[in-house]
């Protein structure tokens, strides 16, 4: 058996007595992005069922703050083919429910600064579209559309973080 030689044993000492472990942590069945965890739900509700099922989560519906965040979750429902969801349009995290026009998302409580709306929208068709939608056929951008309509959903939990103590 070889010698271990004194430096290796500092070097083993020194990680065990000031290692300071910083992890994230997501529910079981989220993917995580930036300080984020998302998982798509391939069930139908209604904009406000889809907000109370996400919160049961400890999340919200998604609010896409930026190009990125819009490519990632894209891209994350996009592994799946359109024909593996039912309808294929899933409910983000924003309204103009309490203004018509004024689009903000629920769970900040602030306005939208990003905005991907698909050419023409929101338009509010017949007086009655007050949620924000996303689907496979408009490439993801983004509808005002029928809060009571049945949709799937993107919902997204802020990341845990977690920090060990010093060990030692």
């Amino acid at each position: 058996m070889a010698a271990v030689s004194m430096y290796e044993i500092f070097c083993v000492l020194l990680v065990l007595t000031v290692t300071t472990q910083v992890s994230g942590d997501c529910p079981s069945g989220f993917l995580v992005h930036a300080n984020s965890c998302y998982m798509d739900f391939n069930i139908q509700a209604t904009w406000a069922e889809a907000s109370m099922i996400c919160d049961v989560y400890g999340g919200y519906l998604a609010e896409i703050g930026d190009e990125h965040e819009q490519h990632f979750i894209a891209g994350y429902i996009s592994r799946k083919t359109k024909s593996s969801y039912k309808p294929g349009i899933f409910w983000l995290g924003a309204s103009d429910l309490l203004t018509e026009g004024e689009w903000m998302w629920s769970n900040s409580d602030t306005y939208l600064t990003y905005k991907n709306f698909a050419p023409g929208e929101p338009n509010n068709a017949a007086g009655g579209e007050h949620c924000l939608e996303f689907d496979f056929s408009g490439n993801f951008q983004w509808n005002d559309n029928n809060c009571e309509n049945l949709y799937n959903f993107v919902c997204e939990v802020p990341m845990k973080i977690s920090t060990g103590g010093i060990i030692g």
